[in-house]
């Protein structure tokens, strides 16, 4: 049986890595401190990811079976709320995607796991999804959200969905609302920061083949 010390102890470890991968963003920036999370940072090289034993590759290159991974899913993956339409030409997505890199890295002590879009050398998207129970420490989405809100005060609130905007990134938390019977993977928590620029220079790239329709800011 879990004693009420244990889940005390398991409460304090959670917050505590939250705490530690958000501990670097308190410091006093003047431009969106939702930059960043976890050592992860909107414009940081992709070569400290790799420092960081991440795994790059070409986005739509034959190294992903995943079929998670064509060129629509993985804009939606990683631009997520700050798109600013749907995107249904995928020949056009992909040659927007060309100069693209994904690369995966686990952060705060494999109790998270990011997915970072790089175009040229920089970043400019990541989505976390945190692990719910890894190595017997419990952390919850209540806990990690607490940890945002106290850092990343003024954000836009709501039962399901957090958002901060700001001049130059953006930032979304997200806590799926799952059907009776949905595996409970799917309901992990998930946080997506955008890099403005980058999102709508993915967009207008996309809008360059004919027919594509109007590109439009992100």
């Amino acid at each position: 049986m879990i004693t009420a010390r244990v889940r005390a102890r398991r409460l304090v470890i959670a917050l505590a890595l939250v705490g530690r991968g958000l501990g670097a963003q308190n410091t006093a920036r003047r431009v969106d401190p939702w930059r960043g999370f976890a050592g992860l940072e909107l414009g940081q090289s992709l070569d400290d990811v790799l420092a960081r034993n991440g795994q790059c590759w070409p986005p739509l290159s034959g190294q992903s079976s995943s079929p998670g991974f064509t060129p629509v899913r993985v804009a939606e993956f990683a631009f997520g709320f700050a798109l600013p339409h749907p995107h249904r030409d995928t020949a056009a997505v992909r040659e927007a995607l060309d100069n693209a890199t994904i690369c995966t890295v686990n952060v705060l002590d494999d109790h998270a796991r990011a997915l970072v879009l790089g175009v040229g050398r920089s970043i400019v998207a990541v989505t976390l999804w945190f692990n719910p129970q890894i190595g017997g420490d419990s952390i919850s989405s209540d806990s990690i959200r607490a940890a945002l809100r106290h850092t990343w005060p003024g954000g836009s609130l709501s039962p399901t969905l957090d958002s901060w905007y700001g001049t130059r990134y953006r930032a979304f938390y997200l806590v799926p609302r799952l059907p009776v019977g949905a595996p409970p993977e799917l309901g992990r928590p998930r946080l997506i920061l955008v890099d403005i620029a980058g999102c709508t220079a993915f967009d207008r790239r996309v809008h360059r083949k004919p027919g594509t329709g109007q590109a439009e800011p992100c």
